[in-house]
């Protein structure tokens, strides 16, 4: 399992432009924000950040990997942190429109990290009439939240039937999906088996091999496609002189 980035928690997103995915969106939604605001200032998190970034694209266009599932071993570990930061940067840079489906329940920690881009305009045609879930248009440009209609509990299952995916692929390039720790929440196995590819998240000085070892496990049993590992919170102890040396 290759490592595609480690991801420095240094830096602090601020407010965020969401962009105009397609004309039609633009006619109601308030001026929307550049991706860029909500992304770390600091210069080494913006480029693990895009290397993380230069992994997705190339996996696209080597494996047409579109849905990526995010995930810790038995914790978090960094992964909505490190999911919600990938989708924003994937509408920055690519200025393509991206979707964010949160299924941790951790919505608190989500809201936190999006501060200033919500709330904004539910695109409910994306979705069959009837259906318990819709879009969100943030205030982010390219930037939108898949949402459960008020009552449900869990994302994860509404997301689970394949044709619900398969709008999501029509209509957005990338859809990062945010969700539980797999060793114990089996039902995010059974969403990786639906996902083009899994990045496991791993925290510095916190995460244990042996678990993640059985993460890796886990998600192979069930056929997954790890993409590879994402090390987060990881500190740099050397000057940066040296460091861009080594």
């Amino acid at each position: 399992m290759s490592r595609y980035a480690r991801v420095l928690e240094r830096g602090s997103a601020s407010a965020s432009r969401p962009s105009t995915v397609e004309a039609e969106s633009q006619t109601s939604m308030p001026l929307q924000h550049p991706a860029s605001t909500l992304l770390p200032r600091d210069e080494s998190w913006r480029q693990e950040l895009e290397r993380l970034r230069g992994a997705v694209m190339l996996a696209n266009q080597l494996h047409g990997v579109q849905v990526i599932l995010i995930c810790g071993a038995r914790t978090d570990d960094g992964a909505t942190s490190v999911a919600a930061h990938l989708a924003l940067i994937l509408a920055d840079m690519d200025r393509t429109p991206v979707a964010l489906a949160d299924v941790s329940q951790s919505r608190s920690a989500l809201e936190q990290l999006l501060k200033g881009a919500l709330p904004g305009r539910h695109l409910k045609e994306v979705f069959p009439q009837g259906s318990r879930l819709s879009v969100q248009q943030t205030q982010v440009q390219n930037f939108y939240l898949v949402t459960a209609a008020q009552g449900e509990t869990s994302l994860m299952a509404l997301l689970q039937p394949l044709d619900l995916l398969r709008r999501l692929r029509e209509r957005f390039k990338y859809v990062i999906l945010n969700t539980p720790p797999v060793i114990v929440h089996p039902d995010t196995a059974l969403l990786a088996t639906k996902a083009d590819g899994v990045m496991l998240v791993a925290q510095a000085g916190k995460s244990r091999l042996d678990e993640l070892e059985a993460a890796k496990v886990e998600l192979e049993r069930v056929g997954a496609h790890i993409l590879g590992v994402v090390l987060s919170q990881c500190k740099e102890h050397l000057p940066k002189l040296l460091a861009d040396r080594m």
